[in-house]
């Protein structure tokens, strides 16, 4: 239980973490941290619920 709640966690930092500008050679690209975020989700660590809401961050932060 520990260990998942510390992924979450970490998952949280990198994802609030990515706003940078791609082109800049700086962060990750939306593509990168989509398909983290889905390895993560089907890898069980985190759940749909999880996975959802850290993909509207992600979409929220790429918007703006």
């Amino acid at each position: 239980m520990k260990s998942k709640m510390l992924t979450v966690c970490l998952l949280g930092l990198l994802l609030t973490g990515c706003s940078k500008v791609p082109a800049m050679g700086n962060g990750l690209s939306f593509r990168t941290q989509m398909c983290e975020l889905a390895q993560l989700r089907d890898a069980g660590v985190m759940t749909e619920k999880e996975y959802y809401t850290s993909k509207r961050r992600i979409f929220s932060t790429m918007v703006h």
